[in-house]
């Protein structure tokens, strides 16, 4: 067993995607009571199987996990050749081509058993199917039509792909698989490509076939799981991550769950599983980013803000880390801290929206009213429908007294398109704040002392702005409208440029 080790450590040095070498050295590993070495490799095998379409080795590996270190081995014939086995991602980049994997058979026939009874409209139940043998080389030209299918899913040829199983389906349905794992491999491969091509509904009922085939098969319950969760069935994906998680722990479903958790408003569970994550992969940036954006939301700052270092050491060019750093450096009221972030953001990337977003209302908060509104300024030429920086500009050009250039942002806002979410209140405020600036304007000549605000403001225009009501509440009441403001262009300067250049209005 030691030859096979490092017959498995040639193999592995000239392929290091070659997982059935892992498989053949875990083994060995285990023959040989090497517990924590077996130990670190399964979980190697673990995150280098993500995505792995070939069942024999999906089945395997499970076989393993399930039995531990301490199960008995018996003396297995080791052949001295090893296959490759064709791997993808669960995102399947297009630009991936592996070369099917090579299979050998054995055996001149091979034992048929059908698989356990599925729902109406399935196949029928086992005691039914009758046993036969089907000779190698049907078997081996299954097999090679699978295999194509698997190479047209990982090239993105999905909807080939999905004619490709779609035949081998038909002809298994009329003759009978010859073996469990064709079948299996071929909803597997169907229920990919289709989810790729947003055909949820049928890519989830191909993941329920395959989990009647092999209940315990963990990648069928993940990817039936991030099916689930894209058709917005956050119960049922949850349950399904669980189980492909009780079954062989892995990045990819930890962060799968972690994203449902945090799409879930539960962060505290969310990072739990990101925590999980990092331990499996402590170089994925995108993992100790989302573990901070968690902490962050639970309110665990100190935390959260060692999550994003951690993040930046292993991926400085990540943005939105510094962005999010910076945020939780400002709720700590570490606001030089937060600046340094954000302006490191805006290194990585000059444009970046939420960056400039970010500072500003930094900046606002601060009272620095004037750097505040160029900062939005900049975020909305990056962005120009962004309605939130628009209405944010127009709140710090009315706070500097530029009534006519916060008109003009407010009215900008209450011409953009309905939101549909929480910032539909911001165009609301939009109109009574446009109001109050108009009012505001038109009563600058009138002296302090005999002036009362309260006494000049509608009663039911107050109630509705304190209350954030859509202004169509005050449509046929006794409120009148304020009168729009006159033009005062700046020699076609834009008024908020205008605003902006200028020294802070005077009396």
């Amino acid at each position: 067993y030691k030859h096979v080790v490092k017959d498995c450590d040639s193999a592995i040095a000239a392929d290091p995607d070659c997982l059935p070498a892992y498989l053949r050295k875990a083994k060995a590993l285990r023959t040989l009571n090497k517990n924590k070495e077996w130990q670190r490799l399964m979980e190697s095998i673990a995150n280098k199987a993500e995505g792995c379409l070939d069942m024999d080795i999906l089945l395997e590996l499970h076989k393993m996990r399930v039995q531990g270190f301490d199960a008995p081995e018996p003396s297995p014939v080791l052949q001295a050749s090893v296959v490759t086995a064709a791997s993808a991602s669960s995102q399947i980049p297009t630009n991936h081509n592996p070369a099917p994997p090579q299979r050998t058979t054995a055996n001149a026939s091979t034992q048929y058993s059908a698989p356990p009874a599925v729902s109406a409209g399935g196949a029928p139940p086992p005691s039914k199917m009758p046993t036969r043998k089907v000779d190698a080389a049907k078997l081996a030209a299954m097999q090679a039509r699978v295999d194509l299918g698997i190479s047209q899913v990982n090239n993105g040829k999905h909807k080939e792909a999905v004619s490709t199983f779609d035949a081998i389906l038909a002809d298994l349905l009329t003759e009978g698989p010859p073996s469990v794992n064709i079948e299996l491999q071929a909803h597997m491969g169907r229920g990919t490509a289709r989810a790729m091509m947003r055909m949820l509904e049928a890519a989830e009922e191909d993941f329920s076939r395959s989990l009647q085939l092999e209940p315990n098969l963990h990648e069928a319950w993940k990817r039936r799981g991030q099916t689930r969760a894209a058709l917005g069935r956050d119960a049922d994906a949850l349950e399904d991550l669980t189980q492909a998680l009780d079954g062989m722990p892995s990045v990819e479903s930890y962060n799968e769950r972690g994203m449902l958790y945090h799409k879930m408003r539960l962060p505290h569970q969310a990072a739990q599983d990101f925590d999980a994550m990092v331990k499996l992969a402590p170089n994925n940036a995108a993992g100790w980013r989302m573990l901070g954006l968690c902490r962050m939301t639970a309110g665990d700052c100190h935390d959260a803000i060692s999550a994003f270092q951690r993040c930046v050491q292993v991926d400085q060019t990540c943005k939105e880390a510094w962005t999010y750093m910076g945020q939780t450096y400002k709720e700590l009221a570490q606001w030089e801290k937060a600046i340094e972030n954000f302006e490191q953001a805006l290194k990585v990337d000059p444009k970046y929206v939420s960056a400039h977003r970010f500072l500003g209302m930094l900046m606002h908060g601060l009272g620095r009213h004037r750097e505040a509104a160029a900062r939005f300024t900049t975020a909305l030429q990056c962005e120009p429908q962004y309605l939130e920086a628009m209405f944010m500009r127009a709140v710090c050009l009315h706070g500097l007294g530029h009534h006519h250039a916060a008109a003009r942002d407010y009215d900008a806002v209450l011409a953009m398109p309905n939101p549909g979410d929480e910032n539909i209140l911001l165009k609301y405020l939009a109109f009574y704040q446009r109001e109050s600036a108009q009012f505001a304007r038109a009563n600058l000549d009138v002296p302090l002392t005999p002036f009362f605000l309260d006494t000049h403001l509608h009663p039911l225009f107050k109630e509705a702005w304190c209350k954030r009501l859509p202004p169509s509440t005050l449509e046929g009441t006794s409120y009148l409208p304020q009168q729009p403001l006159p033009d005062n262009g700046d020699a076609g300067i834009p008024d908020h440029v205008a605003a902006i250049r200028a020294s802070p209005p005077k009396g």
